[in-house]
């Protein structure tokens, strides 16, 4: 069965890798169809923007958005998400202005810290969309660093936010849609953002929902990041164990007590599907044979090393090929290398005057 699955990985592995081109274009072609489909989705653009939203336009405008969001980088893609954003918001000017300048302020707050968990923020407002916040501590901790928990706190309070601003821009507002900016005078604009600030200022329990929400996953995210980096056998394997019951327990607690109102059913059947989905995502990124598993104890002039030799596990047939496929035995390794270990290999390219132990 173990053989089995391992050759399933392999092959498929060897499949996206030959056509990894293809494959990454239409996974990010996909992904930014949805995203951009979400947003024109909102529909309180101003009169001037109707065009995008007609329906024989519309297809086209979402074919070409995702086709920028496979082309440009991820922080450019955000640029366009929240010029998007705001153009659905623009019935109502001063909602849309501080859409934007708020969108604007997170994104280069954020965008200086790391590249690679800016993917987060879109992450965290789509696993709350669709109800599944529990996805997010969990593959966090799993696959990024302590800082991930910036961008999943930004997702989650623009999600949290957006029903109010939505509701915001269904009331109209005390500036008129068809005004020019030019005509626009202080007192109106004084006005406008005073009666946004009221609306904002009201809603106590957003602000209690987003910080409750965002202590949550920063507990399980914390647990399984520090679980994961244990230099134990099954550290990874056990961080997502017991980092989904941990995610359970904390998730109904909140619930119970009436800090959120997430169903009970929905967090153990969520955190259990999460446990499983992110067990495959580890599988295909990387399978260990922990059985085989040895430490390695070595020194040099310079350092003194304490390694963990974990090998990765292949199929049975993964094995014949790669023995089958290497050269004879003697052409590449003379008496010499038969009679050292890893440590001595190493230490022997890196200087020759020392050699370590094994244990």
């Amino acid at each position: 069965m173990i053989d089995t699955l391992l050759e399933f990985r392999e092959s498929l592995i060897n499949i996206v890798k030959r056509f990894e081109a293809i494959f990454l274009f239409i996974f990010k072609f996909l992904c930014g169809f949805i995203i951009y489909s979400q947003i024109n989705s909102i529909g309180f653009s101003a009169e001037i923007f109707h065009f995008i939203t007609n329906s024989n336009v519309t297809f086209l405008y979402l074919l070409f958005m995702s086709l920028l969001f496979v082309i440009l980088p991820l922080n450019a893609s955000y640029l366009f998400m929240i010029l998007n954003v705001v153009i659905q918001v623009s019935l109502r000017l001063e909602v849309a202005l501080l859409v934007f300048f708020g969108l604007l302020f997170m994104f280069l707050f954020y965008s200086s810290f790391s590249r690679k968990e800016n993917i987060l923020v879109i992450l965290s407002i789509f696993a709350l969309h669709f109800g599944f916040p529990y996805f997010l501590p969990i593959f966090a901790g799993m696959y990024f660093g302590v800082t991930a928990i910036i961008p999943i706190a930004i997702g989650l309070f623009i999600h949290l936010y957006s029903p109010l601003i939505m509701n915001m821009v269904r009331q109209g507002g005390i500036i008129p849609a068809d005004v020019g900016i030019l005509e626009i005078g202080l007192d109106e604009i004084l006005e406008a953002f005073e009666n946004i600030q009221q609306n904002i200022t009201g809603e106590t329990y957003l602000v209690q929902n987003w910080v409750t929400t965002s202590v949550l996953v920063f507990i399980v995210f914390i647990f399984v990041y520090v679980c994961r980096k244990l230099s134990i056998n099954y550290a990874k394997e056990i961080a997502i164990g017991f980092g989904t019951i941990l995610n359970i327990f904390v998730f109904i607690v909140a619930n119970i007590v009436g800090a959120l109102s997430f169903g009970i059913f929905g967090i153990i059947f969520g955190s259990i599907f999460s446990a499983l989905l992110i067990l495959v995502i580890k599988f295909f990124d990387v399978a260990l044979d922990y059985k085989k598993a040895e430490n390695v104890e070595f020194q040099d002039e310079d350092y003194y090393y304490y390694v963990k030799l974990i090998p990765k596990r292949k199929s049975v047939l993964a094995v014949r090929q790669s023995l089958q496929s290497e050269p004879p035995a003697e052409s590449i390794i003379t008496e010499e290398d038969e009679e050292e270990g890893f440590e001595e290999r190493y230490l022997r390219n890196r200087s020759p005057n020392q050699r370590g132990s094994k244990r």
